[in-house]
């Protein structure tokens, strides 16, 4: 059943109203059936209401088309709170943040956006998903057939082993040949050891800083 919400506790939502439309086309449709069982009379499609049928299908496909417009409003709304948030990207280019406290004080939908930079100057074609419903993936990335998913999460100290266990279990889900889990803070022991083996790369602060002056040094 689709989920909406309800106005007020004494008050009908549009949703309700086409509910208590559809289960009366069940309840009629199934009536004519047990009558048609019965042998009393045929089972015909006039003998449902035609202002039933035409009531049911119209609301249905008017809500499902709201729910459509609804997410593609949020998306477009989501790219222009992303113009807001975000600094242009000179300001995110890899030798404009060369410390870890540069690092540390973007902010998280900033330092998705570094990393996504840090992934084209390296040479990937990258996607940088929603923020408010990515399901673990930040950006998409991929180069030379290789696709990869990247994470990116800003830690002040250390990522513990079973964030980077349900990472894995993301990269197995999006079908992806690697995954990247990438932090301004550090990766624990733990986490370390269990991702030995997997088609998994931890970059922490430092490291993420070394790429970026390595990017620098051999643009």
């Amino acid at each position: 059943m689709p989920r909406y919400r309800r106005y007020d506790n004494d008050e009908i939502s549009p949703v309700d109203i086409l509910l208590l439309l559809t289960a009366a086309w069940i309840f009629t449709c199934i009536s004519k059936l047990y009558t048609f069982f019965r042998g009393n009379q045929p089972f015909l499609p006039n003998n449902i209401p035609h202002w039933l049928t035409a009531s049911v299908l119209i609301g249905w496909i008017t809500y499902f088309a709201y729910q459509y417009y609804k997410r593609q409003s949020q998306q477009r709304q989501w790219q222009k709170q992303l113009q807001t948030w975000l600094p242009t990207e000179k300001q995110l280019q890899p030798q404009t943040i060369v410390t870890l406290d540069q690092l540390k004080a973007l902010s998280p939908q900033q330092f998705e956006k570094y990393v996504e930079l840090l992934f084209q100057k390296r040479g990937y074609y990258t996607i940088l998903t929603p923020h408010l419903a990515d399901h673990g993936v930040d950006i998409y990335v991929s180069k030379e057939g290789t696709n990869a998913i990247v994470q990116c999460k800003k830690y002040e100290r250390y990522v513990s082993e079973p964030a980077i266990r349900d990472f894995y279990g993301t990269i197995m889900h999006e079908n992806a040949n690697k995954g990247f889990f990438v932090t301004t803070g550090y990766f624990s022991y733990p986490a370390q050891a269990w991702a030995k083996g997997k088609p998994i790369e931890l970059i922490n602060g430092p490291h993420l800083l070394r790429i970026a002056k390595a990017i620098n040094l051999h643009p």
